[in-house]
């Protein structure tokens, strides 16, 4: 039987055309869909790994905030030389290179942590000579001054643990 030169020129027929187009389609929304919704995943992971670090640098500066207070309590009251200060340099330094860093939550506390390095700095200034050597009057005002920068960086470590805690809720 010969064949229809009409549907031999048409090619297959309308419905496998629109059938085999709407295949298609499908198949490209599902891609588009597929790759957006793998897009949506890997922006939630980043933003996650992100949060976690912040909160582990938080962490951290919380740790060394809390050792330094802790220090500072054991030196109250009591003249300190050379010798007493020995364990809070390190804290100042570890401290100092937190304030530095550019994550995203210390930026927010990098001020309060700077803010706190000067006063660490001020309050080991203020170590006294060994005892007995000097006048009297003069190391008990060394001892005053020594005291009052000691209460000062107190209250600024409190401040940035106070702001620690806040932006670890966030």
């Amino acid at each position: 039987m010969p064949a229809n030169p009409t549907s031999l020129a048409a090619g297959a027929d309308t419905a496998s055309l629109t059938l085999g187009a709407l295949i298609g389609i499908v198949t490209l929304t599902i891609s588009v869909l597929t790759y957006r919704h793998g897009l949506r995943l890997y922006r939630w992971n980043r933003d996650n790994r992100r949060a976690d670090q912040n909160a582990q640098d938080l962490t951290d500066v919380d740790a060394y905030l809390r050792q330094a207070q802790q220090k500072l309590c054991e030196l109250a009251q009591t003249p300190s030389s050379v010798d007493d200060f020995a364990p809070l340099r390190p804290l100042r330094h570890l401290i100092s290179n937190s304030a530095d860093q550019s994550a995203d939550q210390l930026h927010a506390i990098s001020g309060k942590l700077r803010e706190v390095v000067q006063r660490f700095d001020s309050y080991l200034a203020t170590e006294l000579t060994a005892p007995g050597v000097g006048d009297q009057r003069l190391q008990l005002r060394r001892a005053m001054q020594q005291e009052y920068a000691r209460t000062q960086l107190q209250a600024v470590i409190t401040k940035a643990q106070q702001t620690s805690r806040t932006l670890r809720r966030v």
